[in-house]
């Protein structure tokens, strides 16, 4: 967070109405209210707010494959030509044989929503290029 500080004029965000709380206190933490200010919504209703890098933090693995792809389509329209999606989550390799981790937060999501699934760098790549 010492190089956002230093960095960072602005910076938009969209938690949902639970996990808002949460980001303040985190984001107040790092000193960076002034240039992030609250903002909640659903991100399967609302769009998501303009910016040139969006980050989804241990988003995506939650929802199935319809739901992934409404959320990556969503980042995409709200970036600007050159900007970046960054999706942080714990990848299955893509032989599905090494990382036991991400296999198991598999099927801990399977279990947990029913139809939610954690995936690989390839079936990553595979949604963000549709």
């Amino acid at each position: 967070m010492e190089v956002a500080r230093r960095t960072l004029t602005s910076a938009a965000r969209h938690s949902t109405a639970p996990v808002e709380p949460v980001a303040q206190k985190c984001i107040a933490a790092a000193g960076l209210t002034r240039v992030s200010p609250p903002a909640s919504g659903d991100f399967f209703k609302d769009p998501l707010p303009k910016a040139d890098l969006i980050t989804m933090g241990m988003i995506l693995h939650d929802w199935n494959l319809e739901k992934k792809m409404h959320l990556i389509r969503a980042a995409y329209d709200a970036l600007p030509p050159g900007g970046a999606l960054v999706a942080i989550e714990a990848l299955i390799d893509d032989d599905r044989r090494e990382n036991v981790f991400g296999l198991l937060m598999s099927l801990n999501m399977l279990i947990e929503f029913g139809d939610a699934f954690d995936y690989s760098g390839a079936d990553f790549r595979k949604c963000a290029a549709r």
